[in-house]
């Protein structure tokens, strides 16, 4: 099956594609940018793995991005990069603010779970989140997540504050790194609770050390594709295939895993790239057979929930209060 996929050369409308992709000896360049570590695993992998090799009608290079989402930016701007796999929220902020940006397809990957973590002992005592300070990660996803959880205390009971759209400045502290943020919670006791992205592996070693009072999984898919409107004129059957063949390779990848074991490519990458044993591979599935899918169709809860949260807070200036319609993100050809 995954042959006929990759050998498909075609996505909606056979003839439109033979027309772009031309005879088979000439093959579309398609450069896809992923971010190196866990969080865009395994769509790093099967690019790194060179899956996409036999790909009829293009020749897919991967490209690893920066933490930094601006460079990301200038890179799809100048034509550095044909596709990006971005977290949605960071899709939809890059959208945003340049109009020659397009959400063109989507990957759902792994829940992505936002723990509220206070110090050792204290998990049972109600966290009163809009009078204590916050540690969190540098970036939008952040604050959008701690919104999200101030919204689900008020929901479980806490009293409703409407006029409180975000904690002060002064409440809010952004950390480089967990185990900074942790150490001001712990020690110099800086903050009295920090919210960070954590895995359920990173939840389990981190037991000895504070306690989880609520845990948040973002409400949208993980990942949106974003390019140019340039490269979707120029390459937009290519990336529509890309899609597809993606589906397919990312079902193959997790066959592996289940079938095969540790005697698999893609477990030995695991174990390489990020010192999964066995079983911690299957503790990071959670269980799920099919935990991964793309597509070039788009959630509409991947543009419209972070949108409202971005133009509530006030986090990209002349963007609050106004309204986009969603296809004004979309590449031509997808569907929400």
């Amino acid at each position: 099956v995954l042959m006929a996929v990759l050998n498909l050369g075609g996505c909606c409308s056979a003839d439109f594609c033979e027309e772009q992709l031309g005879s088979v000896a000439v093959r579309t360049r398609l450069r896809v940018a992923t971010t190196p570590g866990l969080r865009d695993e395994p769509l790093s992998a099967i690019l790194a793995l060179r899956r996409f090799d036999n790909m009829a009608g293009a020749l897919v290079e991967w490209v690893q991005l920066p933490q930094d989402i601006g460079a990301v930016t200038a890179m799809l701007n100048a034509g550095l990069i044909d596709l990006a796999a971005l977290h949605s929220e960071d899709a939809v902020k890059v959208c945003c603010s340049n109009a020659s940006l397009r959400v063109c397809g989507m990957f759902t990957g792994l829940p992505r779970r936002w723990s509220l973590l206070v110090a050792h002992g204290s998990g049972e005592e109600p966290v009163h989140i809009d009078n204590c300070k916050i540690g969190i990660p540098e970036g939008t996803t952040a604050r959008l997540a701690l919104q999200l959880v101030r919204q689900e205390l008020e929901t479980e009971g806490a009293p409703p504050r409407s006029d409180v759209q975000e904690a002060k400045g002064s409440d809010i502290i952004e950390f480089p790194s967990l185990s900074i943020a942790l150490r001001a919670l712990r020690r110099s006791k800086t903050v009295d609770a920090v919210l960070w992205e954590i895995t359920i592996l990173e939840r389990a070693a981190l037991r000895e050390w504070c306690d989880v009072c609520h845990e948040l999984i973002l409400p949208w898919p993980t990942h949106l594709f974003v390019a140019n409107k340039e490269t979707l004129f120029a390459k937009l059957c290519t990336v529509r295939c890309f899609m597809i063949v993606t589906n397919a390779l990312l079902h193959e990848f997790t066959g592996e895993i289940f079938n095969w074991g540790s005697h698999s490519q893609a477990s030995n990458y695991l174990q390489v790239n990020h010192s999964f044993c066995e079983q911690e591979v299957h503790d990071w599935l959670e269980g799920r057979c099919k935990p991964w899918c793309s597509c070039s169709d788009i959630d509409e809860r991947c543009v419209v929930g972070p949108l409202k949260l971005i133009s509530s807070l006030d986090l990209l200036p002349g963007v609050s209060r106004c309204s986009f319609p969603v296809h004004r993100f979309l590449a031509a050809g997808s569907n929400l």
